[in-house]
């Protein structure tokens, strides 16, 4: 599969961040919402243009959000090829955790997991592979992820993961 994406022309090439809040606790905070029947729940980013600086998109989203500064550590490099219907997007996307000290800033919508709690089966098939990894590990995963979809985010299909 590999060979046929890389051979398809780039439509769009895209850079974006994934802020984890995490407590001491190890507890993770992600926000949840329903469309079209389907619940999602994901960690909270932002896309970014190709000359700023992740890092700091990522910590202007979270205090954009919550008003709050945090400590972020960087828990992962992601490499996405996604394969859509109209063409190939080409996605960079850096995970951050974002150690927070106050719990009191929930929304309705959000709720705090601990890693034997997080409910994959509302998660994009990715994300339930390279989330387990970077909560369990210490090291930061580096990883190239390979996605056939044919519309909507949560349906895609991983075709390839491999960790770099």
């Amino acid at each position: 599969m590999a060979k046929t994406i890389y051979a398809k022309v780039m439509s769009d090439i895209r850079y974006s961040v994934m802020i984890l809040p995490r407590r001491s606790d190890g507890k993770i905070l992600l926000q949840t919402w329903t469309e079209e029947g389907i619940t999602t729940t994901d960690g909270f980013g932002s896309f970014y243009l190709i000359h700023e600086d992740p890092k700091q998109v990522a910590r202007n989203e979270i205090t954009r959000r919550f008003n709050i500064k945090v400590v972020l550590t960087e828990a992962a490099s992601l490499q996405y090829f996604i394969d859509k219907p109209t063409g190939l997007v080409d996605l960079k996307v850096i995970v951050y955790f974002a150690d927070i000290t106050d719990d009191k800033i929930l929304e309705e919508r959000m709720h705090w997991f601990a890693s034997s709690d997080i409910p994959y089966s509302q998660m994009h098939e990715a994300t339930r592979k390279w989330l387990p990894i970077i909560l369990e590990n210490h090291t930061q995963l580096k990883a190239t992820i390979m996605v056939a979809q044919p519309g909507d985010h949560t349906s895609g299909k991983v075709t390839e993961f491999t960790v770099n």
